[in-house]
């Protein structure tokens, strides 16, 4: 069987006829995406409608969706079905994001998907059934090595339109050729043989023949792997585009690939080493990465070629590597191929391999261990080498089970996921006699395998078997036939149809599992691709197994526009769903959006400040979500805000609440130690613990997310806490401010607020504030510490602490009891300390607040006037006090004596000599009433002892 191409002729050569001469003004159609539709290239929009050209677009290498502005005739003649009209004029621009909040279905759109989908305002991991359904199409392309010629190919696994070509392509077409290691390489040729597919469609390349030589030592033996780029999902634009994903090495701003089978870019080597840094100087800009391992396993690596086989990705996208002659095998980052996990040799494996969804490696055979399979789990660094007899080829299905095929036994054998072999299929010879590639298809749990007769000899016949879950014999698909000689490895594609490698008859076939009369598969599709290419790799090519039926996982990217160079993005935050699987979240920016391609992604913490790690007018964030062993309980993103500034909102709740004054002082104020020091606002306390202040944040009812940056927040005092002898604290700062729950903030302060003063707390997001004052002893919470204070302190503890007093108006000690009593009472000391200056606190008796002058404040003080000259003297409030006091009864009379005598004591060490008159006086006055006749008689014991 042949393809037949995509004929444009129908649409291009046409235009003439589709042209009606009506137009309107220009119209913004919004954003959408450029598809195919029955050989018709068609714009459909978001909102729904979807328009024909009348005359082709200036088309470029570019993201799936578009913004097209236009003139609209809907009286054209139609040759795309569902057409709503014709688009005149198009000018197609890129389609950045204008939200900085993600959290509705509309919203999500405006980004590029992977087997995610937005529906219900919130992002899940596809079904296989909306996999297979998705539009456009989940990873399109098949991966095919060409051991013969070294080189890769892409290949159309899905009619689709594709962005890195620029043209709607159909499936089979060939549409690139690529090296998969560089020119001058001294010596074998690099052989690619094993391919596996990224979470973003880029394809990992080992090549199984090992390089020799360098500049130091020529007899070095190295094995080496490549990554292609996919240029899916917002990768590739022209010159003023974005380039996500293509690497524009010498910087004309054009993707620069390959576009047909059998161009192949030159991949230039001036030095003649082949090391990690020669990716660069390839001239097909979807080359990325090219990583070199030298497996030194006895200290001479002439002795130790590698023969790099094995390469699998696991769930967090990145590779493992293996080779078959040494059984090394080593864990690189899939960004950059950077060493992650140090390499080791074990005691099997290197022949093939996949990681499964527990992030378990499995490896076929190996040197010298062709029955064993490596099972090695990085978390426990457990190796197991499993007797398989000719082990080969390996995929998992839907339950986690592995099926690994038994080479020249022309059997398979099912293993748990923990290594115990569960069955093993009857031999299917004389049909095929030797097993090599194996894929199962989510469908219906079935495996697939590449069987084919002694390849050395060439011998017939080949096909591909099929078997149920339970091991049953279901179908041999005669492969010959249509011209299929050799099959080496199958892979599904995201449509559910399963793909082929011929290795000796140069081609690929697409067999459809519904085909033929038994219904049970039939090849449909007959791929060439050119006498000596020798197609050879049977792992994973479409990645399909790895999204499906490995690690159902699914990607999301978003690319929002600063406006301007040098943007600071400030922070990134979203609401998670985690169910039994995870969400990782990245971002990387630049100032020219087609070099976002050369940036890393670095790793985000939800709501955490950026600090200047992402600089650059463009910023893509990319969302990767992962289920945990096909569990059904999947992680869900809910939404997602990226904030080039303070996000606007306003604080709602404050804990401790707006205006909060608190009477407490626990500890001395010369003891300046964080340990000791605590009140409203501490890092970290002595006995009550912390003591942050906590805010929530809101905008139009919801919360605010990624405002814990500290730029966001400014603290102003009206003054700093001093005390006489001691030296000045410094002022006060803002340390920390962290998400505790969505929209809710905890603030830290480097110290409690200052004793005497107010403290406001500004969110810069908005004009919202909060105020706190610090004042021991002011009980009532008038702006003054009076001896009053501590007569209604002395009522409040013996009620228990009732209503309306908060804890910062009874915990004297912060102690968080309440301690109602007289002597011995640890609260009521306190405040007699705090009074009077005992035991080296400051004396606060006639102590008042200042004026709130802080920007924006409107706490304030309560008391009139300027507060200095206004308010009760303290000879005022020390007679209210003295005359409210009631004598307990019975024994505690005694311990109420002492108590006062300490009282006067402390006051008469506070008085000047005209002071005391006025107190004597004010004593003396004859009808000053009493609330306890014992306290009557016991005035003129003060009054002596005032006038001595």
């Amino acid at each position: 069987m042949s393809l037949a191409r995509w004929n444009f002729c129908a649409l291009f050569g046409a235009s003439a006829v589709m042209l009606n001469t009506q137009s309107s003004a220009a119209v913004d159609l919004g954003c959408g995406f450029l598809e195919c539709n029955a050989g018709c290239l068609v714009f459909r929009a978001d909102s729904g409608p979807t328009y024909q050209f009348t005359v082709p677009p200036t088309l470029w290498r570019g993201a799936h969706r578009v913004r097209i502005t236009g003139t609209v005739n809907p009286n054209c003649t139609p040759l795309c079905s569902g057409s709503t009209g014709c688009i005149q004029g198009p000018v197609i621009t890129p389609c950045y994001a204008t939200d900085s909040s993600f959290e509705i279905t509309a919203e999500f759109k405006e980004g590029e998907f992977v087997n995610l989908n937005p529906s219900t305002d919130q992002l899940q991991i596809n079904t296989w059934t909306q996999t297979k359904t998705a539009d456009p199409p989940v990873l399109p392309y098949l991966w095919v090595a060409l051991s013969g010629r070294g080189t890769i190919t892409r290949i159309a696994a899905v009619d689709h339109y594709s962005p890195v070509d620029a043209q709607c392509v159909g499936v089979g077409e060939v549409l690139g050729e690529y090296r998969t290691a560089p020119d001058g390489c001294e010596g074998v040729f690099a052989n690619p043989s094993r391919t596996t597919v990224d979470f973003d469609g880029n394809v990992w390349v080992a090549n199984r023949n090992d390089i020799e030589g360098d500049a130091q030592e020529p007899r070095n033996r190295y094995g080496h792997v490549v990554k292609i780029g996919s240029g899916l999902a917002y990768q590739w634009k022209d010159r003023d585009l974005p380039a996500w994903q293509g690497f524009d090495y010498n910087n004309n701003g054009v993707l620069d690939t390959s576009t047909r089978l059998g161009e192949v870019f030159p991949w230039p080597n001036p030095d003649g080493d082949c090391d990690n840094f020669e990716a660069s100087e390839a001239r097909d800009e979807l080359i990325q990465v090219y990583r070199v391992f030298a497996a030194n396993v006895d200290g001479d690596p002439y002795w130790d070629p590698m023969g790099t086989r094995t390469i699998a990705v696991d769930r967090e996208n990145h590779v493992w590597v293996g080779g078959f002659n040494n059984r090394w095998h080593e864990r690189i980052d899939g960004q950059t191929g950077a060493t992650l996990t140090p390499g080791a040799q074990r005691a099997c494996g290197g022949y093939g391999g996949l990681v499964d969804c527990n992030g378990v490696l499995w490896s076929a055979r190996g040197s010298g261990s062709e029955n064993s399979l490596l099972r090695f789990d990085p978390a426990t660094q457990a190796s197991q080498c499993i007797s398989v007899y000719q082990s080969y080829g390996l995929a998992a299905n839907l339950l986690g089970d592995i099926w690994n095929t038994k080479h020249i036994d022309n059997r398979s054998s099912k293993l748990s996921s923990a290594g115990q072999v569960v069955l093993t299929t009857a031999s299917t010879a004389p049909n095929a006699i030797w097993y090599r590639g194996v894929v199962v298809t989510p469908d219906d749990n079935d495996a697939w395998t590449a069987a084919t007769g002694r390849d050395d000899y060439h011998v017939p016949p080949y096909a591909v078997t099929r078997h149920a879950d339970n091991g049953t014999l279901r179908k041999i698909i005669q492969l010959d036939p249509s011209g299929g000689w050799e099959p080496t490895g199958v892979s599904v594609d995201s449509r559910g149809f399963v793909w082929v490698t011929n290795k000796a008859s140069d081609n690929v076939m697409r067999i459809n599992p519904n085909g033929g009369a038994d219904a049970l598969g039939a090849v449909d599709i007959v791929t060439p691709l050119g006498a000596g290419a020798f197609p050879y790799n049977y792992s994973d090519m479409t990645g399909v197994n790895l999204y499906q039926t490995i690690a159902p996982a699914g990607v999301w990217t978003i690319v929002r526009d600063g406006g301007t160079a040098g943007v600071e993005w400030q922070s990134i935050a979203w609401t998670e769903v985690f169910g039994t699987g995870t969400v990782t979240v990245q971002a990387r920016s630049a100032n020219n959006a087609y070099d976002l391609g050369k940036q890393l992604y670095v790793d985000l913490g939800n709501g955490e400040c950026l600090d200047a790690s992402l600089v650059g007018r463009y910023v893509q964030v990319r969302v990767q979500l992962n289920a945990y062993c096909h569990d059904p309980d999947m992680p869900v993103l809910q939404d997602l805000f990226i904030w080039d500034a303070c996000p606007p909102g306003t604080i709602v709740v404050a804990v401790p609440p707006d205006s909060t004054r608190d009477a407490r002082q626990p500890h001395p104020p010369n003891d300046n130690s964080l340990g000791a020091r605590q009140g409203i606002g501490s890092p970290n306390s002595y006995t009550g613990g912390p003591e942050p202040i906590v805010v929530t944040l809101e905008s139009a009812g919801k919360p605010v997310r990624g405002a814990a940056c500290l730029e966001c927040w400014d603290l102003c005092e009206t003054g700093i806490e001093q005390v006489e002898g001691i030296p000045p604290l410094s002022a006060n700062r803002i340390t920390s401010v962290t998400e505790q729950t969505p929209g809710v903030y905890r603030i830290f302060l480097e110290r409690p607020i200052s004793a005497g003063h107010w403290t406001t707390i500004s969110y810069l997001g908005g004009s919202s504030y909060v105020s706190y004052a610090s004042l021991p002893v002011d009980v009532d919470r008038n702006g003054w510490a009076l001896w009053y204070d501590t007569g209604l302190l002395s009522g409040i503890l013996d009620a228990g602490c009732p209503s309306p007093y908060s804890i910062y108006q009874w915990d004297m000690n912060h102690n968080g009891i309440c301690e109602p009593g007289y002597p011995g009472a640890t609260d009521y000391n306190r405040a007699f300390e705090l009074m009077t200056g005992l035991d080296t606190f400051i004396p606060w008796i006639g102590k008042h607040l200042p004026t709130n002058t802080c920007p924006g404040s409107s706490a304030g003080f309560t008391g009139s006037g300027s507060g200095e000259q206004e308010g009760p003297s303290w000879v005022e409030d020390f007679v209210v006090f003295i005359t409210t006091l009631e004598v307990p009864e019975g024994d505690n009379a005694d311990d109420w004596f002492v108590f006062v005598d300490t009282v006067l004591q402390a006051t008469l060490w506070l008085l000047t000599d005209e002071e005391g008159k006025e107190l004597a006086a004010a004593l003396e006055v004859p009808d000053l009433e009493f609330a306890s006749k014992m306290v009557h008689d016991f005035i003129p014991e003060i009054i002596a002892e005032i006038c001595k």
